[in-house]
C-alpha cells in the first residue's frame, strides 16, 4: 500500500532538508573564506588596488565569522592585519566618487555590522557580559571616547573642512566601536588571540614573499617603493600588530621549545625587520624581555623560581637572529638597485638595509638624523601640531584638522600635498581634533587594560599580551597608528582583551540551559 504524507508531515520534512542543506553551507563558509582571503591577498601583492581585493575581503570575512573558533571580530582582525594598509599599500587606491575604497573598508564594516545583529539577538546576556571585573568601567569609557567623536565631528562640519577630511577622521574615530561591541556581543578571548596571531602570521609571509617577488607596476612592492623613493621599506599600517605576535610567539617558545615555534617566531621578526624601522626593531626586542621576565616573575609566584629552560632561551635567542639576518637578506635581495619612478626622469639609490638599522651609512648616520628630524622631521611636525593645538586646545579644531607635514612632498604621500590629518603622535593627533577632552578619553581606554593588569594579573592573558600591550603604548608616541587608517580596529579589540569573556553566574548559568 502506497504510504500517505500529510501536508504537516511534508512541511516537517522539507524542514529538515532545508536545516541540513544550510549545515553544509555553513560548514563549507571558512574554507570558503581562507581561499577568499588568499585571492585578495594575491590580489593586493600583484595588482593596483582595485574592486577585486575589497570584494575578496569581504567574502574572506563573512566565510571566516562561521568558524566557531573566530565570529565576527575576530575574523574582521584576521583579514584587516593580513592584507597591507597604510603607507606603500595607499599609493594608488581605488576611488568611488572621489572617495577611496580599500579592502579594510569592507571587511571592518562588515565585522562591525555583523558584531552588531548578534549582540541584538542575544542581549539577554548583556549584563552576564557586563560582569567580569572592569567590564563596565571599560564600556563607559569607549562611550565616553564615542560622544567625544561625535562632537568633533560636529565641529569639523561646522568649521567647513574638506569632508574627505571629515569623513576620513570619523571612520577611524568610529572603529573603536569594536571596544565596546567585544564585551557586550560576548567574543571570547581565545577568538581574539586566534584572529591577531593568524592575521600577523599571514601579513608576515605577504610580506616576505612580496619583498623577494618582482616590481609588478602597481602592485605592492612597486607602491612601497615609489613610497620610499626606492628603499625596500615594508612598513605598513598594519605592521604594527606583529609586535604582540612576537610577544605570544616568544612566550609560547619559552613555554615549549619546539622547532616549529622557532620558525615562527622567526618569520615574524623578519616581518618587522623589513619594516626597517628602528624603533618598532628596539619595541619588539623590549617586548621579548619583558616577556622572559614574565615567565621569570609567574615562577616566582608559583614557588618555582627559576629562569626559563637554557633550551627554550637559546630557541628563542635562534629565532631572533635567523629572523634578523633573513629580514636583511631579503630586503638586500629584493631591493633594486636604482629606482625610478614611472614617468620622471630623476633616480635614487635606496639605502642599505643593515646600515640604515645600525646607523651605518650617511643617510643613516645619528647626527643626520637627529639634525634632520629637529629641523624638518618629526619634531617639526610635532611643533606644528602644538601651534594649531593652541587654538582650540581644550575641544580641539574638529575632524577634518590638517596640519603642516614638510615631508608630505608628492601625491603618493598625502592628498593635500605639505599636509598630513594627523602627526607621528596619536595624542597630539587627537588634541588636534578633539582637544584635552579628547586625550583624557582616549587615555583612559589605553590605560584600562593595565589598570586591570595591575589588580588581576591572573585574569590578562597569560605573560604576553602586558609586555605587548606596553610596546604597543610605547609605539602610539612616535607613530599613528592608534589615530589614522584602519589601526584602531585591532587596537580597540586587543584592549578590550582583558575585558571579555563569559561570567560564570547563576543568572548565566540558568541562560545557558534554555
Amino acid at each position: 500500500m502506497a504510504r500517505i504524507t500529510t501536508g504537516s508531515q511534508a512541511r516537517r520534512s522539507s524542514g529538515r532538508e532545508s536545516k541540513m542543506s544550510g549545515a553544509r553551507v555553513s560548514a563549507r563558509l571558512p574554507l570558503i573564506g581562507w581561499v577568499a582571503l588568499l585571492m585578495a591577498a594575491a590580489s593586493v601583492v600583484v595588482l593596483p588596488a582595485g574592486w577585486p581585493a575589497v570584494v575578496l575581503a569581504g567574502v574572506a570575512t563573512v566565510g571566516l565569522a562561521a568558524d566557531r573558533r573566530l565570529g565576527w571580530l575576530p575574523a574582521g582582525l584576521l583579514v584587516a592585519i593580513a592584507l597591507p594598509y597604510g603607507r606603500g599599500a595607499d599609493v594608488t587606491p581605488w576611488a568611488v566618487a572621489g572617495y577611496p575604497i580599500r579592502p579594510p573598508d569592507m571587511v571592518i564594516g562588515v565585522a562591525l555590522v555583523g558584531a552588531t545583529v548578534g549582540l541584538v539577538r542575544d542581549r539577554a546576556r548583556i549584563r552576564d557580559r557586563l560582569a567580569v571585573p572592569g567590564a563596565t568601567a571599560f564600556v563607559v569609557a569607549s562611550g565616553v571616547l564615542l560622544l567625544v567623536g561625535a562632537a568633533a565631528l560636529l565641529g569639523g562640519t561646522l568649521a567647513d573642512f574638506a569632508m574627505r577630511d571629515v569623513l576620513r577622521d570619523a571612520r577611524w574615530w568610529a572603529f573603536y566601536a569594536a571596544a565596546p561591541l567585544a564585551v557586550l556581543s560576548g567574543t571570547s578571548r581565545a577568538s581574539v588571540a586566534r584572529g591577531l596571531l593568524l592575521g600577523a602570521t599571514a601579513l608576515a609571509i605577504v610580506v616576505v614573499a612580496t619583498a623577494v617577488g618582482p616590481v609588478i607596476e602597481g602592485g605592492l612592492k612597486f607602491s612601497a617603493l615609489t613610497y620610499d623613493r626606492g628603499t625596500l621599506r615594508m612598513q605598513f599600517g598594519n605592521s604594527i600588530f606583529l609586535v604582540p605576535a612576537v610577544g605570544y610567539a616568544t612566550w609560547a617558545l619559552l613555554r615549549h621549545a619546539v622547532r616549529w615555534r622557532v620558525g615562527w617566531l622567526a618569520l615574524l621578526f623578519s616581518a618587522q625587520v623589513l619594516t626597517l624601522t628602528r624603533t618598532s626593531l628596539l619595541v619588539t626586542i623590549v617586548v621579548v624581555l619583558l616577556v622572559g621576565a614574565a615567565q621569570v616573575l609567574g615562577g616566582r609566584r608559583r614557588r618555582n623560581w627559576s629562569l626559563p629552560s637554557w633550551r627554550a632561551s637559546a630557541a628563542v635567542a635562534l629565532a631572533l637572529v635567523v629572523g634578523f639576518v633573513g629580514g636583511i637578506g631579503v630586503s638586500r635581495l629584493g631591493t633594486p638597485r636604482t629606482w625610478t619612478v614611472a614617468g620622471s626622469s630623476s633616480s635614487s639609490t635606496p639605502e642599505n638595509p643593515f646600515d640604515r638599522i645600525t646607523f651605518g651609512d650617511e643617510q643613516s648616520d645619528i647626527t643626520v638624523i637627529i639634525g634632520s628630524v629637529a629641523s624638518g622631521g618629526r619634531f617639526a611636525t610635532y611643533l606644528n601640531a602644538m601651534r594649531v593645538i593652541s587654538d582650540a586646545p581644550l575641544l580641539g579644531n574638529g575632524f577634518g584638522q590638517l596640519v603642516d607635514v614638510r615631508f608630505a612632498y608628492n601625491e603618493s604621500r598625502a592628498h593635500t600635498i605639505g599636509k598630513q590629518p594627523g602627526v607621528d603622535n596619536a595624542y597630539l593627533t587627537v588634541a588636534l581634533k578633539a582637544g584635552a577632552v579628547g586625550v583624557a578619553a582616549l587615555g583612559a581606554l589605553l590605560l584600562l587594560p593595565l589598570v586591570a593588569a595591575a589588580r588581576r594579573v591572573r585574569r590578562i592573558p597569560r605573560g604576553w599580551f602586558v609586555a605587548g600591550w606596553l610596546g604597543i603604548l610605547a609605539l602610539s608616541v612616535t607613530q599613528s597608528f592608534a589615530v589614522g587608517g584602519y589601526g584602531p580596529f585591532g587596537v580597540a579589540l586587543l584592549a578590550a582583551l582583558p575585558f571579555i569573556g563569559y561570567a560564570r553566574t547563576s543568572r548565566s548559568a540558568a541562560i545557558s540551559q534554555r
